[in-house]
């Protein structure tokens, strides 16, 4: 049977996703897989880093960015009489919609008139169920919001593969009990603070989302009782936590990606972010019969829909920071 290609972008956790996905398709379909990642230049990943957890005869491809030249759109209106331009400025705006969205358009187009062949599967809503019954023998190409449950379904596996890498894995429980962390909270920041795009469709949580959570569940015991947060940015976190009298929260410095994960995974209650990374903490938790996971339910535009959630999970509403927050534009 034909080989089926699984689009993958962003970051570990997200080239995980496809992984488990792939191995999905390789051990319940009987079907071999290539990933093709599009290598995007992002703040937290630049290149992919579980090739290690492929074999011989599962493949890699990685499509370099097409980075397209800026846009100089006064050069032919510069050259025109200064009381003709506000006329013409109408027409100016609706050419640089247009050529903003021209890779949306042919990509849409693109999909689907290749998914009337069914060659393409084009999800949108990450939920397993759907995307699974759609694969069909006819399927080529899986383009996908691939779903967190699978990292759950492929857990051994996943972890097998991990052993045998230089990598550090986050499906093993700690060996000393006493490395488990009590109460494990999970920041998000990096490209949703810096970049317009997730400023505006995620944006940083406010802590005090965290803070009325853990109020009104009484997370806080005399067994569980202290607050370490794992984040990609420590000191624009500490700044952010000072502003509401934080200092009680621990903030551990950044370390590698899949040892804050395995720290998110044995903590004894763990509370996430809008986060791939967070929603794959949840999954391998999952794996592991582990209770007390949260996650927000929303960001700032962006939600996830009942058939999205996942088992054993508590959601909980979040809170966004305002646009016009300092911590946009903080360096």
């Amino acid at each position: 049977m034909s080989r089926i290609e699984i689009i993958a972008r962003g970051g570990a956790a997200s080239q995980l996703l496809a992984v488990a996905m792939g191995l999905y398709v390789k051990f319940h379909l009987k079907r071999e897989f290539t990933i093709l990642y599009e290598d995007r230049e992002m703040l937290h990943t630049d290149r992919f880093e579980l090739a290690e957890l492929l074999d011989e005869s599962e493949q890699l491809i990685v499509v370099p960015r097409n980075i397209p030249s800026p846009y100089k759109g006064n050069r032919i209106m510069n050259r025109l009489p200064v009381h003709i331009r506000p006329f013409l400025r109408p027409a100016q705006g609706t050419y640089q919609f247009i050529r903003l969205m021209k890779p949306k358009i042919i990509s849409l187009v693109k999909s689907r008139l290749i998914k009337k062949d069914k060659k393409l599967l084009v999800e949108k809503v990450p939920n397993e169920n759907k995307l699974w019954e759609k694969i069909t023998p006819d399927t080529l190409t899986i383009n996908a919001a691939l779903p967190a449950s699978t990292v759950t379904m492929m857990a051994d596996l996943l972890s097998n593969r991990f052993t045998k890498t230089q990598l550090q894995n986050p499906f093993e429980s700690n060996s000393n009990k006493d490395l488990d962390l009590k109460i494990c909270l999970h920041y998000r920041l990096g490209d949703t603070r810096t970049q317009t795009r997730w400023i505006n469709s995620h944006g940083v949580l406010d802590p005090r989302s965290f803070t009325s959570l853990i109020s009104r569940k009484k997370l806080v015991t005399t067994e569980n009782f202290r607050i370490t947060v794992i984040t990609d940015e420590p000191e624009v976190a500490k700044k952010i936590f000072s502003e509401y009298n934080l200092f009680i929260w621990e903030v551990k410095d950044k370390e590698n990606i899949w040892a804050s994960i395995k720290h998110m995974v044995n903590a004894n209650i763990f509370i996430g972010s809008f986060s791939t990374v967070s929603m794959v903490a949840a999954a391998i938790r999952n794996a592991k019969d582990k209770d007390n996971t949260y996650l927000p339910l929303n960001a700032r535009t962006q939600k996830i829909y009942k058939e999205a959630r996942q088992d054993n999970v508590i959601y909980f509403r979040g809170k966004v920071l305002s646009k016009d927050h300092w911590v946009h534009s903080y360096i």
